[in-house]
C-alpha cells in the first residue's frame, strides 16, 4: 500500500500491481525496505517513466539514497572494518560459502564470520550445504558501495571466484563469472569441458537448457559447443531444436564461418544420427552411423560411441541381431562415457526383448541400470533408460513387486528424458499395473499422457503402442464403445502397410493391426479378428520379433477358441508353452486373456486354454501338476514366487532355513527343475503360483557395478 500511494498513476491499474508485485519481490517482504522504497525520491515518478512503457519498476539498493543511508547508518556503520570489506567481498556472487570467501580474500575465518551473520540476521540467509546468500536488497547496495570504492576490485573477485568454481567443479558459475569480466575465450573453454562432462553423466536436460541460456556470441564462435547442443537437444528429445541446431552447424561449415578439421565430417554424421535414431527412423540411422563410423573416428571417442549407439538401435530395429549385439567400440584405451555406455547396453537389451531372449535382456538390462546408479543416481536420465525396458521384462515374467519398485518415483524423468521405445514400455506397463489394481482411470491417464508425448513429438510408434495397450484394457472392462472411439481417432495417423523389410515403422504396424483385431476378437468378431492375428503372427515370426510374436500368438489362439476351433487353439498353446516356460512369459497369459471369460467371474480363456495345454506338456514331461506337491511345498513355492529368501521362508513359516533347503530341493524335484527361477516360471505356467503376493520384497541396494554379460 505504502508504494501503491507513492506512485502518482491511477491506483489499481495494471502498472500499479505490476510495480506493487516487483517492490514486493525485491524487498522479500522486508517492511522497513518496503516504506524506505516507497519514500525514495523517485517514487512520484511514474513506473513507465522510470523503466520504460509496460514495464513495473523496482527499487534499486544501490539507487535509493533512503535505504543507502539506513543499510551505511544502521547496519555497516556498526560492524567492525573487516567485516564489512568482508561483505563487500561476497557481495557480487549469487550464492557463496566458506571456502568462496575464504579464497577471495584471501582470508582463513570465513566460516565463523558467516555464522555470525547468520546468528545476528544481518541480511544472510542460509541456503544449505554450506551456502549463502545476501538479502536482494543488502546485495545492490553493497555491490554499488563496492564499485564506488574501487571500481577494479569487483573483476579482480569475479576472476578469483571464476578459478575456485573451477577447482571445485561448480563450472556453470566459473562460466558466468568468465563472462562478467569480459573473458570470452577461458568461458568457452570452461563450458567446453562443462558440456563434456555432463554429456558423461547424462545430465541432457540440464547441459540443454544451460547452452542455450549463454550469449550467442559465445556458441556461434564454438564449434563444439554447437555440436554438443545438438547432441543434448536430441537426448533431451527436443527433436526440432536438435535438427535446427545441426543444420545451422553445417550451413556455417558450408559458408567457412566455422573453422572445421578432420574430424568434424564424422562429429557431424554421429549427432546426425542420433537424432534420426531419437525421431524413429531406424534406417536412417545406419546409414549416418555407418558414415560417421567410415570417417574413421578415434576408437573409444564421443564420435564413435555416438555413432555405435545409433547403429545399434537401427539394427535392432531391423531384425539384424547378431551384429546390433556385436556393436562395440573394441577400445579399451579408456572408459566409455557413462551416458552412451547404458545407452548402448539398453539397445542391445532391447535387441534381445524383441528377438524373444528375455532372460538375456534381464541380465544385460540390470548391469545396464546398476552403471546408471551408480554413475548417475537412481533417478537420473541415464538410469530411466533401462529401467523401461527392464520392467517389461520384469512384467512378463511375473515379478509385480519388483517392477512396482523400479518404476516408483521415475515417471517425469521418463517423460522428459527416455527415448521411444523405453517410454513405451514405461507407459504399458505402468497402465498394466495400474489396471491390476483395479485403477482403470489411473491406467488410461498414463496412456493419454504417453499419447500426447507422441503427438508432440512426431512418434507414431509411441501412439500406436499405447493405443494397443488401451484397447486391450478398454475392451477387458468392457467398454467396447470407448475402445471403438479410439481406433476410429487413429485412423489416418498410422500405417495401413507394413514396411517393407524389418525397421522401427513394423513395430507401429504391428501395433495399429493388434488394437484392431482385439477389438474385433472382444466385439464379437472372433472369425473377422482370427486372420488379422495369424498374419500378425506370421509377420512378427518371419522378422524376427519373436516376443511380440509370442503375443500374437497368444491371441490367435484366443480367437481360435472364441471360432469354435478348440483342438486347433489347444494345439497353438502348447506350441507356445516351450517358449513361455523357456523365458519366463507369464503376465501376457493374463493381460491378453483379461476380460474374454463369459460369464465375468469366469476364469480367462487364456488361462483355460493353457491349463488343457498344461496338461499336454504335463503328460509328455511326466509331471502331475500339483498333486505331487505338498500344502506346505506350495506356501513355500508361493513365498519364492514373491521373492524371499529362505531365511524369510523359515522365518515367516516358523520353522529352520535348512527345513526350507530340504523342501525346496524336494520341489525341484517333483517339477523336474534346477534352480528357484525355473521353478517359479514352472509353476506360474502350471498355475500353481500367482495373484497378489504374499509380500513386497525391496529391491536390493546396489553395492557395485556387475561385469558385463556374456551376451554383451
Amino acid at each position: 500500500r505504502c508504494a501503491a500511494r507513492a506512485r502518482r498513476h491511477r491506483p489499481g491499474s495494471a502498472h500499479d500491481a505490476d510495480a506493487v508485485a516487483a517492490l514486493w519481490q525485491r524487498t522479500e517482504g522486508w517492511v522497513t525496505g518496503l516504506v524506505l522504497a516507497a519514500l525514495s525520491p523517485d517514487a512520484d515518478d511514474s513506473p513507465a517513466d522510470r523503466a520504460g512503457a509496460g514495464q513495473p519498476a523496482a527499487p534499486q539498493g544501490g539507487s535509493n539514497p533512503a535505504l543507502a543511508c539506513y543499510l551505511a547508518d544502521s547496519v555497516l556503520a556498526r560492524l567492525p572494518p573487516a567485516t564489512v570489506d568482508f561483505l563487500h567481498d561476497a557481495a557480487p556472487f549469487a550464492r557463496f560459502s566458506a571456502g568462496l570467501c575464504d579464497a577471495l580474500g584471501p582470508r582463513r575465518d570465513s566460516r565463523s564470520t558467516l555464522d555470525w551473520l547468520a546468528r545476528q540476521h544481518l541480511f544472510v540467509k542460509p541456503l544449505g550445504d554450506g551456502w549463502y546468500r545476501f538479502h536482494a536488497l543488502f546485495a545492490e547496495h553493497l555491490c554499488a558501495r563496492l564499485r564506488h570504492r574501487d571500481p577494479a576490485r569487483e573483476a579482480e573477485l569475479r576472476r578469483r571466484a571464476a578459478h575456485w568454481f573451477v577447482a571445485n567443479r561448480h563450472w556453470p558459475e566459473a562460466v558466468a563469472q568468465a563472462l562478467a569480466v569480459g573473458d570470452d575465450a577461458l568461458a568457452a573453454r570452461w563450458a567446453e569441458q562443462f558440456s563434456q562432462r555432463a554429456v558423461e553423466t547424462g545430465e541432457v536436460a540440464t547441459l540443454a537448457g544451460w547452452l542455450g541460456a549463454l550469449p550467442l556470441r559465445l556458441r556461434q564462435r564454438s564449434l563444439r559447443l554447437r555440436l554438443l547442443q545438438a547432441w543434448a537437444l536430441a537426448f533431451a528429445l527436443d527433436l526440432r531444436r536438435a535438427r535446427q541446431t545441426l543444420a545451422d552447424i553445417e550451413a556455417d561449415l558450408g559458408a567457412a564461418r566455422l573453422a572445421a578439421d578432420a574430424d568434424t565430417p564424422g562429429e557431424c554424421l554421429a549427432v546426425a544420427a542420433i537424432i534420426d535414431g531419437l525421431s524413429d527412423r531406424s534406417d536412417a540411422a545406419i546409414a549416418r552411423a555407418d558414415a560417421a563410423l567410415a570417417t574413421r573416428p578415434a576408437p573409444g571417442g564421443w564420435t564413435e560411441r555416438t555413432a555405435l549407439v545409433a547403429r545399434t538401435f537401427g539394427l535392432c530395429s531391423a531384425a539384424r541381431f547378431a551384429e546390433a549385439l556385436a556393436c562395440d567400440s573394441g577400445s579399451r584405451a579408456a572408459p566409455a562415457p557413462l551416458y552412451l555406455d547404458v545407452y548402448q547396453h539398453a539397445m542391445r537389451g532391447l535387441s534381445l526383448i524383441t528377438a524373444g531372449d528375455l532372460d538375456g535382456a534381464r541380465q544385460l538390462l540390470r548391469h545396464a541400470l546398476a552403471l546408471a546408479e551408480a554413475g548417475a543416481g537412481p533417478l537420473s536420465a541415464a538410469a530411466a533408460l533401462p529401467a523401461g525396458y527392464l520392467a517389461e521384462v520384469l512384467h512378463e515374467q511375473g515379478e509385480a513387486a519388483e517392477v512396482a519398485a523400479l518404476l516408483h518415483g521415475r515417471d517425469d524423468t521418463a517423460f522428459a528424458v527416455a527415448a521411444l521405445g523405453s517410454l513405451a514400455r514405461f507407459c504399458t506397463v505402468s497402465a498394466r499395473q495400474a489396471a491390476a489394481r483395479g485403477d482403470l482411470a489411473g491406467a488410461l491417464a498414463v496412456l493419454d499422457r504417453g499419447e500426447r508425448a507422441a503427438a508432440e513429438r512426431g512418434w507414431p510408434r509411441l501412439h500406436a503402442l499405447c493405443l494397443a495397450e488401451r484397447v486391450h484394457l478398454l475392451c477387458a472392462a468392457g467398454r467396447l464403445d470407448a475402445a471403438r472411439g479410439a481406433i476410429r481417432a487413429a485412423v489416418g495417423q498410422l500405417p495401413d502397410d507394413p514396411p517393407a523389410q524389418p525397421n522401427s515403422r513394423l513395430e507401429t504396424w504391428l501395433a495399429w493391426q493388434e488394437a484392431q483385431a482385439t477389438l474385433l476378437l472382444h466385439g464379437g468378431h472372433a472369425e473377422e479378428a482370427l486372420p488379422w492375428f495369424r498374419r500378425l503372427a506370421t509377420q512378427a515370426r518371419g522378422a524376427g520379433f519373436l516376443y511380440r510374436a509370442a503375443r500374437m500368438q497368444l491371441l490367435l489362439a484366443l480367437a481360435l477358441d472364441a471360432c469354435g476351433a478348440h483342438a486347433e487353439a489347444v494345439a497353438e498353446m502348447a506350441a507356445l508353452l516351450p517358449l513361455a516356460e523357456r523365458q519366463g512369459l507369464a503376465a501376457s497369459f493374463a493381460d491378453l486373456g483379461a476380460g474374454l471369460g463369459r460369464p465375468p467371474t469366469a476364469p480367462s480363456p487364456a488361462l483355460a486354454l493353457r491349463d488343457e495345454a498344461r496338461r499336454l506338456v504335463s503328460a509328455a514331461s511326466g509331471i502331475d501338476p500339483g498333486a505331487g506337491l505338498s500344502a506346505r511345498e506350495l506356501d513355500i513355492l508361493g513365498h519364492v514366487a514373491d521373492g524371499l529368501s529362505n531365511k524369510e521362508i523359515a522365518r515367516l513359516g516358523g520353522i529352520a532355513p535348512e527345513t526350507v533347503k530340504w523342501h525346496l530341493k524336494n520341489i525341484f524335484a517333483k517339477l523336474a527343475v534346477g534352480s528357484r527361477q525355473e521353478a517359479v516360471r514352472r509353476a506360474l505356467l502350471l498355475g500353481l503360483v500367482g495373484g497378489a503376493p504374499r509380500s513386497v520384497p525391496t529391491l536390493p541396494p546396489v553395492r557395485g557395478v556387475p561385469p558385463p554379460p556374456r551376451a554383451a
